[in-house]
């Protein structure tokens, strides 16, 4: 199933909508842009790859926007297509013009009701990456705020350098962030916070989308799951870096499976 339908309450659909939200403006210009092209590809790929071990259907929407928004790949709000078909299709983004993030948070909003998603087994997952403040930045906020009054979703805001840490802290959902070694042992217990992570170096980029990416199929994210969700984090101690997706502990299977 490639596109949202009218779905009763009790259906239970075994498939995970990933929504990523990215900023194309000009200030993206350079290696920022291409960081983001190479990881929108890297993930489509990877995540494809664990919701098949999961027998999900992992369907990707996607969005840039500057000063107008639009949907790429032939994706829109009520269709999503498969990782397989992200790449096939996917043309690289240019990076131009002003950073209307409202507008682009405001555009998906219509699709996150019950009618249109019935009851998924996993939330849809949110993913907004920019790297600077909006042109609006009170716009921003209230559109953040109704998005979080939908359908039950997991959000992450990724901010690249330079960005406005109150707009994502309103776009972003609480969550339990676990760090993992480079050999997937545990360091420390979760800490509860916001989902915003700052990428200092456009180069990290692609690990953290792609930990985003692997966060809409932890078992935790289920829409019938009251608890937070958890998104494991790799830290390589020897140089403080962190990117890539550790194991999730949540996962009921034996053969715990880390990308």
């Amino acid at each position: 199933m490639t596109t949202f339908e009218r779905k009763t309450y009790m259906d239970q659909i075994n498939e995970v909508h990933l929504f990523f939200l990215l900023d194309t403006s000009g200030s993206m210009y350079g290696q920022r842009i291409q960081s983001l092209n190479m990881a929108m590809r890297n993930v489509a790929e990877k995540v494809e790859e664990l919701a098949t071990q999961k027998e999900v259907s992992a369907l990707f929407h996607v969005l840039a926007f500057n000063d107008t928004v639009g949907w790429k790949c032939g994706t829109s709000a009520t269709h999503g297509i498969s990782g397989t078909e992200l790449r096939q299709k996917w043309q690289d983004l240019d990076a131009n013009g002003g950073t209307n993030t409202a507008a682009a948070i405001k555009e998906i909003i219509p699709a996150l009701t019950v009618a249109n998603l019935g009851h998924h087994t996993y939330r849809p997952l949110i993913v907004l990456v920019t790297d600077g403040e909006s042109n609006r930045p009170a716009e921003t906020v209230a559109a953040a705020k109704e998005l979080s009054e939908c359908f039950k979703t997991t959000r992450i805001a990724i901010g690249v350098v330079n960005f406005n840490q109150n707009e994502l802290d309103s776009f972003a959902c609480e969550g339990l962030l676990g760090k993992v070694g480079v050999f997937g042992e545990t360091l420390g217990e979760p800490v509860l916070q916001k989902l915003v992570f700052p990428v200092a170096d456009a180069s990290k980029l692609g690990g953290v989308i792609l930990a985003a990416g692997a966060t809409s199929l932890v078992d935790n994210n289920r829409v019938q799951s009251d608890e937070p969700v958890y998104m494991p984090i790799t830290v390589d101690e020897d140089d403080g870096s962190t990117g890539m997706p550790g194991p999730d502990p949540t996962d009921d299977d034996d053969d715990e499976t880390a990308i």
